[in-house]
């Protein structure tokens, strides 16, 4: 069950986080796991501070990530600046939550940029099996659906999902559990048959979880495409 929120704007936001029971074998109830995705191209190099503490090691660009960061839980003071300089981007608090792993999405043109706090995976898959989500990010390119093809047969995985509000995004963030083995994702429009994108040859490894988004602005410097994130649990 997902109970974490958000909110955003391009000077002040804050994020919120309710309690929810999941686990990590090795956390407990006075830490918890972040991972920032900077999944905006409008919004640039970026670094990301926890507490005056950057949590970036390199500059985070467009599909870029951090390594999930141990973090005592309550509330933080979250800052986004242009990468390399003191120029604050955004600017408020993050209630952080022992026991799990979450990640925050900065997304959307840098006009209207959105943040939103998502519960991760509480475990690793079974034996045999894997875990997929997805998220429309791209703005400007309509509802679309998701399909996995690993030769066999092309199998929708999600339908009519528009741009992610920030409390669709949370609603989203729950995981399917599909076959290990190497796919086609294609992403198709949802109001014609138009094909929009395909991330052909990507191996699903047995007991990972995968965040995949469709990222991007349409009519943008950066067109539409697919990006993944392979979830490395911490133990």
């Amino acid at each position: 069950m997902i109970k974490s929120a958000f909110v955003k704007t391009l000077t002040t936001f804050s994020l919120f986080a309710l309690v929810i029971a999941s686990c990590s074998k090795k956390l407990d109830n006075v830490q918890g796991l972040l991972m920032v995705v900077n999944a905006s191209p409008g919004f640039g190099p970026i670094d990301v501070f926890l507490d005056d503490t950057k949590l970036n090691s390199a500059p985070l660009g467009y599909a870029g990530t951090t390594a999930y960061t141990s973090t005592v839980l309550g509330n933080h003071k979250l800052k986004t600046t242009t990468a390399g300089s003191s120029a604050v981007l955004t600017d408020g608090n993050l209630n952080v939550i022992g026991n799990i792993h979450q990640s925050l999405f900065f997304y959307g043109p840098s006009t209207a940029l959105q943040g939103a706090l998502v519960d991760d995976p509480a475990r690793e898959p079974d034996a045999g099996k894997a875990h997929v989500r997805f998220f429309n990010l791209s703005s400007g390119s309509g509802t679309v659906d998701f399909f996995g093809d690993d030769g066999i047969v092309p199998v929708e995985l999600y339908s009519d999902r528009g741009f992610e509000a920030v409390d669709s995004i949370v609603a989203h963030a729950g995981f399917k559990t599909i076959t290990p083995g190497t796919y086609d994702f294609v992403v198709k429009s949802g109001t014609s048959p138009a094909v929009l994108t395909t991330l052909p040859n990507i191996q699903i490894l047995e007991k990972k979880s995968y965040t995949i988004y469709f990222g991007g602005i349409a009519g943008g410097s950066v067109p539409p495409g697919l990006q993944v994130i392979t979830h490395e649990f911490i133990r």
